[in-house]
């Protein structure tokens, strides 16, 4: 009885393991090369890509000056600030999957305004938000999970949960073997 039980709870995992993935799309191969529009907040952004390669350990990206030659483009745009005097930070990607079911290119969009007297938290921000939105650009989707980087509400997570690492292995997990 037991072993039933356990082969129908594996029987399970794996079906519930292989639809998620192949639901979602994601990247082939790595590295995936990346474009950042010119801003200040440039190493702001290159953070949040190498905190995606040392918790993953397998999400590997280069840098290159030319869009045509990126995968995934970080671009910047200003958003209105709905309270007056306050900093406000968000964000959207879009992926772009070709016929052979991977993502080839993505577009994340930082949308911002910047108050003088928050600047420190507004990088903060601008980082927590690019956690996210690469995560989404790597092909991962939103998380139920209030402390994940990828819940779909952006709080203060500034680091990768077991989570987001569980998502990203499922995604990911040819690579991560």
């Amino acid at each position: 009885m037991k072993k039933f039980i356990l082969a129908v709870i594996t029987f399970i995992l794996i079906t519930v393991t292989s639809s998620i993935a192949a639901g979602q799309k994601r990247y082939k191969e790595f590295p995936v090369t990346v474009y950042i529009e010119s801003s200040t907040h440039k190493p702001v952004i290159k953070q949040a890509f190498s905190s995606w390669t040392n918790m993953t350990r397998v999400a590997k990206f280069k840098y290159t000056n030319s869009p045509e030659e990126a995968n995934i483009i970080v671009k910047f745009a200003e958003q209105p600030s709905v309270n007056k005097g306050e900093s406000y930070v968000a964000g959207t990607n879009m992926n772009l999957p070709s016929n052979d079911g991977y993502i080839h290119n993505s577009i994340i969009t930082i949308k911002s305004k910047k108050q003088k007297k928050n600047i420190k938290m507004y990088d903060s921000q601008i980082y927590i938000v690019a956690l996210h939105e690469i995560g989404h650009a790597l092909g991962l989707q939103h998380s139920n999970n209030p402390a994940d980087v990828m819940y779909y509400v952006s709080g203060s997570q500034r680091m990768l949960t077991i989570g987001d690492l569980n998502a990203f292995k499922t995604l990911y997990a040819d690579k991560t073997n």
